[in-house]
């Protein structure tokens, strides 16, 4: 089977990293760099021959060490698959993922907000390097107090009174990083105009072997939800409708930390802003003892307690 190591930047001979089949080096596939360029180590259990996929693209022949150049801001991938010099593929494959975010991200600009009947639609102007938005909304400029996601450069809010005041800004996200807030607007929610949806709220998530199970409550006026997922608290960049208050993730690997959120569709397709985020972590010796996953590690039951 393949493995990776990996480093960013364009690395000497010298700096190359270890590669051990079957694994990945750094051991997380969320690292997060500011280089446009990185170095890939690619090794077997045996000599072989490499076809790589980057970013979800085609399969094409590479070799080690591998150089990619000029890579956009944003969550990157690389799948390595081995054969033998007969042609016999390894089993399974290895892959790496990792974001490239800019060392600073401006805030937005261009925030506009239209009032809706209970809510307002947010929209802004594109950052470079953004993998996802906050929207921050309160009673006055100086209490923004509540926030919603966004994935897009728009969203709507709803919930809101109609009749009262309510002020917005937005910051970019990128990895763990966060822009400062862009200027505030402010928009006034009015019975008759359109009716925007609130987001789901109360999401619980349950982790079980390569899988996540979503539970949350109902939306009024909501025809259907979507769940948003991925490997970074600020990059969901996975989407899955479902009409129902429920969802089950699957397909996820074991040990690895999953984060989620959910917003409510309307039946013209329309979104509201994400819920809070959950995490979730799926292993193989997931088990659920009353309300609480626990994970087992050898011999010791961790995280929670048999009654």
């Amino acid at each position: 089977m393949g493995g990776i190591g990996f480093v960013p930047g364009e690395a000497t001979v010298g700096s190359l990293p270890a590669c051990e089949p079957g694994k990945t080096n750094p051991v997380t596939d969320t690292v997060e760099t500011e280089q446009t360029y990185a170095t890939f180590v690619l090794c077997a259990n045996e000599p072989a021959r490499f076809q790589c996929s980057v970013d979800g693209g085609p399969s094409e022949p590479c070799v080690s060490p591998l150089l990619l150049r000029n890579l956009e801001f944003g969550r990157r991938s690389l799948v390595v698959i081995a054969s033998d010099g007969n042609g016999n593929t390894q089993e399974g494959f290895v892959s790496f993922r990792w974001l490239i975010a800019p060392r600073e991200i401006p805030a937005p600009t261009g925030l506009t907000a239209q009032a809706g009947d209970g809510g307002a639609v947010l929209s802004w102007q594109a950052v470079a390097g953004a993998t996802g938005y906050k929207v921050y909304y309160g009673p006055s400029a100086d209490s923004l107090g509540q926030s919603v996601r966004a994935t897009e450069t728009s969203t709507s809010i709803g919930g809101l009174a109609n009749g009262t005041t309510y002020y917005f800004a937005v910051t970019a996200l990128a990895g763990e990083k966060e822009s400062p807030r862009s200027a505030a607007v402010s928009a006034t929610p009015i019975a008759g105009a359109v009716k925007i949806l609130s987001a789901p709220t109360g999401l619980v998530a349950t982790a079980g072997d390569g899988k996540v199970t979503l539970a949350w409550g109902a939306v009024e006026g909501a025809a259907s939800y979507k769940v948003y997922y991925g490997t970074a608290q600020n990059s969901l960049d996975t989407a899955v409708g479902v009409t129902g208050l429920t969802a089950e993730i699957a397909g996820l690997a074991n040990g690895t930390a999953y984060y989620f959120a959910v917003a409510s569709v309307d039946a013209s397709g329309g979104e509201s802003g994400k819920s809070e985020v959950v995490k979730s972590t799926p292993s193989a010796a997931a088990i659920i003892v009353g309300s609480q996953t626990c994970v087992l590690d050898t011999s010791i039951l961790d995280a929670c307690t048999l009654g």
